[in-house]
């Protein structure tokens, strides 16, 4: 099997039929769907009945600790060369994206083991997006900051967990953690077309959680043992703070905006 879907569910609802519609849709049929809903009864079980996978899905019911805890459970009945993390609303851009990606995966080297693409991020419900994901030329200086590449892009291949999982103890920026040591050792492939679509939302993104964001982040620096300059440190706290504080007083679709403006008039960013 080529490809994993893995969907992390809490309190879905009828919110999960945006990632399961997409990926119906899909002209490539060579994948698998493993859903893990955080719950003790399930609350979805009739929605992704409807969707008739057949024996391609997996819809597993557990309480976990949270979302990485919940992608731990799933990758383990994982079958497919490679594994994509969506959330419960995200979704594939197109029909023909599973088919794009599989074309590009055929020319690359054993030796590989993340591939990604763009990012299509929601501002809000009623319209207003941001393209997220560069090539790794343009984002690998940044990598000892943050995530320079967005997850619901980026393909995994699986033999990466036989290793390692997420550490659930991060609750923000555990995809990071588990990231970092393959980004450092061995150059990712980039894909120049948008994979999937962001739902509007989602904690790591929003403006709102920036400063908690930075915490964490500043916890990973030390695990990962990154060395931070002591005056940036500083201008990036603050920088979160600025975040979050501008997205209480004018709005998380304004405030998103003007970051990502200044970002791009000094193309440098800075978290």
């Amino acid at each position: 099997m080529k490809f994993s879907i893995v969907i992390a569910s809490y309190k879905s609802g009828d919110r999960i039929r945006n990632s399961l519609s997409s990926l119906k849709a899909q002209t490539f049929e060579d994948f698998e769907v493993l859903i893990q809903e955080s719950a003790t009864v399930s609350e979805i079980a009739c929605i992704v009945d409807e969707y008739n996978f057949g024996s391609r899905v997996s819809h597993q019911v557990e309480n976990d600790s949270g979302i990485y805890d919940a992608w731990n459970k799933a990758i383990k009945r994982a079958r497919g060369d490679w594994v994509l993390f969506l959330g419960d609303d995200d979704a594939l851009k197109d029909e023909d994206t599973l088919s794009l990606v599989d074309r590009d995966l055929s020319s690359i080297t054993s030796e590989t083991e993340i591939v990604y693409g763009k990012v299509v991020r929601c501002l809000a419900e009623d319209g207003g997006a941001i393209e997220m994901g560069e090539s790794w030329d343009s984002v690998k200086s940044i990598l000892d900051r943050c995530n320079p590449i967005p997850h619901q892009g980026v393909f995994h291949r699986r033999s990466m967990f036989d290793v390692r999982g997420f550490d659930s103890t991060f609750k923000i920026c555990a995809d990071y953690v588990f990231l970092y040591p393959s980004l450092k050792s061995k150059e990712p492939i980039f894909m120049p077309y948008v994979v999937a679509k962001m739902a509007h939302g989602g904690v790591s993104t929003s403006m709102r959680s920036q400063y908690k964001v930075r915490k964490e982040l500043v916890r990973a620096y030390d695990q990962l043992g990154v060395a931070e300059n002591f005056v940036l440190a500083r201008v990036r706290g603050l920088t979160a703070f600025m975040k979050t504080f501008s997205s209480i007083l004018a709005g998380e679709e304004t405030s998103s905006k003007i970051f990502y403006l200044v970002k791009n008039i000094f193309r440098a960013r800075v978290y």
